[in-house]
Formats: structure tokens, sequence, C-alpha cells
């Protein structure tokens, strides 16, 4: 099997390390933004203990391969003082964020300062150390200028080609990892017939999370039966959840509010932009929806008794465990862990993928992967091709459940979002029972999408084609 193959090749010939240290600029306004720290995601991909579901019984992934783990040993892990002493070549891992998309920036306080350790930018130019960048919390375009920013660059691939050229680096010495779906596609019609010295991995980093990031109790052994059962005694329709603030988001909640649909909703949300440009979508979304025949167009009518009203209900928090534990007051909102209690007693989910507005990206992300173990259908509101994407890595869509038009080409994301509200607001007119039949009815397809979360395919493809970056 190529796979295991290629994973004994790994473990067998390379050391993995980490660079220790942050690197920070600050930009013109005085935010001070983090670029690069220490990362352990390739690594910890290769220990036999990361397959374990923490307290539980439960592994996921690819049962051969968890046993090679187990027979072969863990890889080779060492602090990079270590590492640089042995002969063996080495993956130095760390982490690239994204800033305020400064790239001239990126290239003066980043790979300039780490590029001072000789060590490091020797060991590159010799072919020694590969250094992987692990940017799987984002999926920015590589190859488009849409971050406005003033510098040289204007691009990641421009500021990639810098780097390279300048430090007369080889083939493949970086390698980044990154969650837009679309990366691949984008990298070759970006590059066509020239040459790309970057070595790249696109894929579902955040597939992994719902097995990895978890709070509070979870039953995975959680059946489909088991499902019907509480979604019979539940008033609960949807699952609508968000740590991240985007206006479309909170149209929806305002449309929720105004339709009195909050109180069959689980809802998950502290705050939401109440501006003027809120206000234009909300008369946008009115006049697509009066367009389009859609009877939800007098839900997004407003006064500023309306707005008010809605602000005075935040926070809106969805999980009973978190009612109860709530996080602490220093944690950072957006990265926290939503509970996955939230999933049990509701029908199906409304997912806003990650910055839905860009055309330039498909981020697969835990929004979409944590109700698949739950047996929810997915009701979109993503970019362009989410639903493409999604059937392009294995998963099956929801069209028995959705019935609304194919939202992959439409280009206008206000357009996307009333046609996934129009959606939602039909199931909210659809009896309760008719909604269950239709799940009843659809179990090979729910039952599907979870066995195949549990297989996390996006590790065998993450592994593979890093044994090809490095053997090319």
């Amino acid at each position: 099997m190529r796979y295991l193959d290629n994973v004994k090749y790994l473990l067998n010939n390379f050391i993995f390390s980490s660079y220790r240290e942050e690197f920070k600029y600050t930009a013109t306004h005085g935010t001070e933004f983090l670029i690069s720290k220490d990362n352990f995601y390739i690594s910890d991909l290769l220990k036999y203990e990361s397959y374990h579901i923490t307290n539980t019984d439960k592994k996921y992934h690819n049962l051969e391969f968890i046993k090679l783990l187990k027979s072969i040993g863990n890889c080779n892990y060492m602090d990079f003082d270590n590492a640089i002493l042995q002969d063996k070549p080495i993956i130095l891992q760390m982490e690239l964020h994204p800033g305020d998309h400064g790239f001239d920036e990126m290239i003066k306080y980043y790979f300039r300062k780490l590029f001072l350790d000789k060590r490091v930018l020797n060991g590159m130019v010799s072919g020694k150390i590969k250094l992987i960048l692990y940017f799987g919390f984002e999926a920015d375009s590589f190859s488009s200028n849409e971050f406005h920013s003033i510098g040289t660059h204007t691009n990641y691939y421009q500021m990639f080609d810098t780097v390279f050229s300048e430090y007369s680096l080889p083939k493949n010495s970086i390698i980044i990892l990154s969650s837009n779906s679309l990366g691949d596609v984008q990298e070759a019609e970006y590059y066509k017939n020239k040459n790309i010295k970057l070595g790249t991995i696109f894929a579902n980093m955040y597939e992994r999370n719902t097995f990895v990031h978890t709070k509070g109790d979870i039953n995975f052994d959680y059946t489909f039966d088991e499902h019907l059962e509480n979604i019979n005694n539940s008033k609960n329709r949807v699952v609508r959840v968000s740590r991240t603030q985007h206006y479309t988001r909170d149209v929806m909640l305002y449309y929720l509010y105004k339709s009195k649909n909050e109180y069959d909703t689980i809802i998950e949300q502290n705050k939401f932009y109440d501006d003027i440009l809120f206000l234009k979508k909300l008369d946008k979304a009115k006049e697509i929806s009066n367009k389009l025949g859609y009877d939800i167009g007098r839900y997004f009518n407003y006064t500023p008794s309306d707005i008010s009203k809605l602000k005075s209900k935040l926070p809106y928090i969805a999980s009973e465990y978190e009612k109860i534990n709530p996080f602490d007051k220093n944690a950072i909102y957006s990265n926290e862990t939503i509970p996955h209690d939230i999933y049990y007693n509701s029908i199906c989910s409304w997912v806003s993928t990650s910055i839905p507005d860009r055309s330039t990206q498909v981020f697969l992300n835990s929004s979409t992967f944590n109700p698949m173990l739950y047996y929810h259908p997915l009701i979109f509101h993503g970019n362009p091709n989410t639903k493409k994407e999604l059937n392009r890595w294995g998963y099956k869509s929801y069209d028995f459940f959705t019935n609304t038009d194919d939202l992959d080409y439409m280009d206008d994301d206000i357009e996307r979002l009333v046609h996934s509200i129009n959606t939602i607001d039909r199931i909210y007119n659809t009896s309760k029972n008719q909604l269950i039949q239709m799940i009843a009815d659809s179990r090979d397809v729910l039952e599907y999408n979870r066995n195949l979360l549990f297989e996390c395919k996006s590790i065998e493809h993450t592994l593979i084609k890093l044994y090809d970056l490095l053997n090319e």
C-alpha cells in the first residue's frame, strides 16, 4: 500500500523539529501581528497517540496506519539545537500567520530574521532542512491580490518567489500547508508553464479537529436510531452557530429574530455589526428576496427598535455545557471549541463557511465536519464551489434536504445567503414529522458521510503529498 510505504519512509529518514521563537511586526496603525511561531502539525500526524480520541476507547483514521505507528514507533522528534547536530535531514515545522497581509513585512520581519540563524539558512540551501509552514487555519488564495496590500509584493506567491530567489533556495525547501480547497487549481493557473519552487499541500486540515479538539461529554458511539429518537423529542429544527463575526451571519441572525424562528433554533453568537453596512446588506437581502418571489423579504425590514431589541438578547449561547461551564474570560472567543452537545437535539445545521464572500477560496472547517458526525444535513452559506469541493473530497451532498438552486455558481454572496435563508425558512414551515421522515429516508447518505469523516482522508492526502514533494 503506497500510503503506508510513504509513512515508513518519513519515519525512517527524517528528524522532526520546530523552531521555538515568535516573529512579530507592528503595522502602521500600531497593531502588533504574529507572523510565525513553532508548530507540530506534521509530527503530530506521525504519533500513535494522536489517533486515540480523548476520554474514549475510540480511534479515527486508518487502522492499518495506526498499527504501523504502534509497531515502528512515533516519528523521531528533537529540539532544533539537537536535531541540527544529527546526520539525518530535518523537517522543521513553523506556523505562518497572515497578519494584515503585509507581504513585504513578512519577508523583513520573519524570513530575514529567521535566516540570520545560519544553521537554518545553510541547512535549507544544502537540502538538509525542509521548512514546513502550517497555514491550515486559513484558506487565503496565494495567487490573488484581494488584501489591498501596499508594497512590492501583492500576493503570497510573489513573496515566496522573492524569498527563494534572494536566498538561492532549492525547490521545495519551503513547503506550506493550506486549507484552501481551490489552491491546486489556482496554483496551476498562476504559474502555468513557469517554474514553481514553493512546495504546497492543499487539504482539509481541520477535518481531524472533530476528533482532536473536543469539549464536554461526547458520544462517539452515537447511532442513527438514537438521533431519530432525539429529534423526535426535540422542538429544535436548526443549529446555527458562529464564533467569528461576518455580516452575512448577522443577517441570518436578524432573520431568525424577526421571523421568531429563533425559538426553534440552537444559536451561538455574542455580538453583531449594527452599522450602516449591516443595514445595507439587510436592504439588499430584501431586494433579492422580493425579486425572486420569496416570502422572506419582510423579515429584512428594520427599525432602530428592532436592532436594539436584538442586541439586548446577546449573547446567544448554544451549548448547555457552556451555560454551566463558561470559558475563561481571557480566552479568544473565536478560537474556542464549540461543544458537540449542540448537535444531539436538532435536525440540521446552517453552515456559514469562513469568509463566504470570497470566491477565491473554499474552506471546509469544523463548522462543516462536526455536524456530519451527528447525521445533520448541511444547508450552506459558503463560498462558490463549496458543494463541488465537498464532493471532490468524497462526501455526498445534501440535495435531498436543501431542494434549492445550486449555490456553487452564484457569484453574489448576498444572493447565495438569501437562497440559503429561504431553504431554512422552508424547513421551519415544513411539519416536523415530514422533516424527520426525510432524515430517515436518507440514512445511507448521512451514515456514509459520518463514516468517511472517521477515516479523515485529508491525513493520507497530506502525508502522501509531503512524500512526493520531498522526493521531487
